[in-house]
């Protein structure tokens, strides 16, 4: 099943309408990360296999932030 991470950027009802669509999803502010750094989301994500949505630039840097 698809897991999304949703930033803390995003509005809340990002996940309300995910839920409703029938995907996993946590949001930031619900898992302890928020304020945190990018790194520390980017490595949440990855640990989780998730998806993470965004609407923070800093994360289309693929060098720092590699699709795998």
């Amino acid at each position: 099943m698809t897991t999304f991470l949703i930033d803390e950027d995003m509005p809340r009802s990002t996940a309300k309408e995910l839920i409703k669509a029938g995907y996993e999803v946590s949001d930031v502010r619900d898992v302890g990360l928020r304020g945190q750094s990018s790194d520390k989301i980017f490595s949440y994500a990855q640990k989780h296999r998730a998806i993470l949505l965004s609407a923070d630039l800093g994360f289309a840097n693929i060098v720092r932030f590699p699709h795998t």
